[in-house]
């Protein structure tokens, strides 16, 4: 009776012992291959490295769901899938993929990690924050809610959040940056094109402009700031209907209120153009 007790008690005793899923796969996947990575809740790190396929470790704990993945050659797909009708706790995954692999990330509440990646990148998350480190071909990342980190070497860069934080630390190429309430910061070595938007944060650029660049920054309620490096040689066209601009550059207008100023530095060559409707305009080096 005893022995038989005690198997009771292990059979019992079984399912919660094995409850959480301890994760660890592997599939192969061409260098430019293409990853679909879905993860409602949790931690989520992708991380690329120099090897033709994708390795996943990690645990889904008991009430988040069950993980899944496969692929072969050029596509793959991993991720995790929530029990039905319910939100249970999130999941903790890092994932390795062939540095040029073309990334489709969607989450829900987990922060996303990415660094050492090359290829095209694609990130939505909703309440997540996104930090991404690396020389992607073109990163779009948006996070409803959550705050967005990149210090990227990259052609073309398009980021999105509502009232999440943007920061951006990269070399130059082409930006696009919009937030509703989020506040805009963004450091450039040497600009070629931004776009620099939103409705009731504040901007800050710093930064060289190529020639020919061009460099847009608006916003309703919020100030702007914008700190030119190197050598100056742009228009500037800065409005602020019913706030302050202070220009730094030069001779001619310091400071006007409810006003537009136009102002050129050096020799033609780049656009600076700044709007805000009821904040200040600080323009300067």
């Amino acid at each position: 009776m005893r022995t038989v007790s005690l198997l009771l008690l292990l059979a019992i005793s079984a399912p919660s012992l094995s409850s959480q899923q301890k994760v660890q796969r592997g599939f192969p996947l061409n260098r430019d291959g293409s990853i679909r990575i879905q993860v409602p809740a949790g931690r989520l790190v992708v991380r690329g490295w120099d090897r033709d396929s994708v390795s996943v470790t990690g645990s889904v704990p008991a009430g988040g769901g069950s993980f899944y993945g496969g692929g072969r050659g050029e596509a793959a797909k991993l991720g995790v899938e929530t029990d039905p009708g319910g939100a249970g706790p999130g999941a903790s995954l890092e994932v390795q993929v062939p540095h040029g692999a073309r990334l489709w990330i969607k989450t829900a509440t987990p922060g996303v990690e990415l660094s050492q990646v090359d290829g095209e990148v694609d990130v939505l998350s909703v309440n997540g924050a996104i930090r991404m480190d690396g020389n992607p071909r073109v990163a779009s990342l948006e996070s409803i809610d959550g705050p967005i980190d990149v210090t990227a070497i990259s052609p073309i860069l398009r980021l999105r959040s509502s009232d999440g934080r943007v920061t951006v630390r990269t070399r130059g190429g082409d930006l696009t940056v919009v937030t509703v309430g989020g506040a805009v910061d963004v450091a450039v070595e040497m600009l070629d094109r931004a776009r620099l938007e939103s409705v009731a944060g504040s901007v800050a650029f710093v930064g060289g402009l190529g020639r020919g660049a061009a460099l847009e920054a608006e916003t309703h309620g919020g100030d702007i700031g914008l700190r030119i490096t190197g050598e100056v040689n742009a228009d500037f066209h800065l409005a602020a209907p019913s706030g302050t601009i202070i220009n730094q550059f030069g001779p001619g207008i310091r400071q006007a209120k409810a006003t537009t100023v136009e102002f050129a530095v050096g020799l033609p060559g780049a656009s600076v153009s700044a709007r805000t409707f009821k904040g200040t305009i600080r323009v300067g080096r």
